[in-house]
């Protein structure tokens, strides 16, 4: 790049450029990554206006047969340099730092949200669960409960068949059947009178 090569020039700044957009792209959740970010362009762009003054004065200066003029300009300019290394490195690991923790922040939050959905699913599933699971045991209770007054002969005893489900399409059976009991049992007892009579 100093010596006059101009592939690497052009290597070079392809690479800033490529660096500036990546970092134009980046969108800052928080003051310091903000900062970081204007302290890493500003760094950039100093960096930018010394090696485009270097290869500008380069050509001037390297005019002379010795070339101390262009040692001269370029003892300063590459201290000037690693003087911005430093500074961009430091930056960029400070903003590598903030980003893997937002990072981990944002997963952190992440997976909190999807463990809260879940135990919110289970609770749903469980509460859901245990009211239907309570409805048709009471219901069942209910018919055992008829059908044990059936069974004793009281066959005027009618269960509850409110339901709209199998419950109620069972207890609505019962119901016939004890109707169909009490009138065989009516047609019984006068068929007993009548052969006495």
């Amino acid at each position: 790049l100093f010596y006059g090569e101009g592939l690497q020039l052009e290597r070079w700044r392809a690479h800033y450029e490529l660096i500036v957009q990546n970092l134009a792209a980046l969108s800052p959740a928080a003051p310091r990554t903000d900062a970081l970010l204007d302290e890493l362009d500003d760094a950039l762009d100093r960096l930018y206006s010394i090696i485009t003054e270097i290869t500008d004065q380069r050509a001037a200066l390297t005019a002379d047969k010795n070339g101390a003029a262009f040692k001269d300009f370029l003892i300063p300019n590459y201290s000037r340099l690693s003087v911005l290394e430093r500074e961009v490195v430091a930056d960029a690991e400070q903003l590598a730092y903030l980003l893997r923790t937002q990072a981990e922040q944002v997963k952190e939050t992440h997976n909190f949200l999807i463990f809260f959905l879940l135990g919110m699913l289970l609770v749903f599933f469980l509460v859901t669960y245990f009211v239907f699971y309570q409805r048709t045991l009471l219901a069942i209770a209910a018919l055992k409960r008829g059908t044990e007054r059936i069974g004793r002969g009281e066959l005027t005893h009618r269960i509850s068949a409110g339901r709209r489900d199998e419950i109620g399409d069972l207890s609505r059976a019962f119901n016939a059947m004890a109707e169909n009991l009490c009138t065989t049992t009516a047609s019984k007892k006068d068929l007993e009178k009548e052969v006495v009579s």
